[in-house]
């Protein structure tokens, strides 16, 4: 990714599989560019953390000078949460730079990320990117606002199914493709 929209990637290098984790980061901010350009959002530090409250996912300090991410299952270090429900908790996170409160404007715009993202993955961006020092092969993807259609399949799919499994479908992180959230759940 490149350093104008996050300068720094911190991983738990004293945790096992410290490498997929490192990637991890890479591969989720690699996702959410295409929304953090739109946004004019930049990160200063993308890191790990393994906070003792297991119901911490994610937290966002400075207005997105430090965004932190559970990678990694609660209740297990060396396994790795979906790559699908981590990408939810950076989007959550974005939102903060916009909306410090949990208040309806924070969930209006966190849904809006959600639909960008969600339009992304329909105009077949996925996370299937090889990642080289000061090389970002990003694809230009347009981002558009989301219509009503859009929103309507959005809201259809959260209600009638987990957003992020048919996330995990749509990116092509089913078991049996080594390239995907299954690794990272090993």
């Amino acid at each position: 990714m490149a350093k104008s929209h996050v300068s720094e990637y911190q991983h738990e290098t004293f945790r096992p599989r410290e490498a997929e984790a490192l990637q991890m980061l890479q591969r989720i901010a690699y996702l959410v560019k295409p929304i953090m350009i739109k946004h004019r959002w930049k990160i200063g530090v993308l890191g790990e953390f393994w906070p003792s409250d297991r119901n911490l996912m994610g937290t966002n300090w400075d207005n997105g000078q430090s965004i932190r991410l559970r990678l990694r299952h609660p209740l297990a270090e060396e396994k790795f949460l979906s790559i699908e429900e981590v990408v939810d908790v950076m989007l959550h996170e974005l939102t903060h730079i916009a909306h410090p409160k949990h208040e309806a404007s924070f969930y209006c715009l966190w849904n809006e990320l959600r639909c960008e993202f969600y339009q992304l993955v329909l105009n077949g961006y996925t996370a299937d990117v090889t990642l080289s020092p000061g090389r970002d092969k990003l694809r230009q993807h347009r981002i558009q606002s989301c219509d009503h259609d859009s929103s309507k399949k959005l809201r259809d799919i959260s209600i009638n199914s987990n957003f992020k499994t048919w996330l995990g479908r749509k990116l092509g992180f089913e078991k049996g493709n080594r390239s995907t959230s299954d690794e990272f759940a090993r």
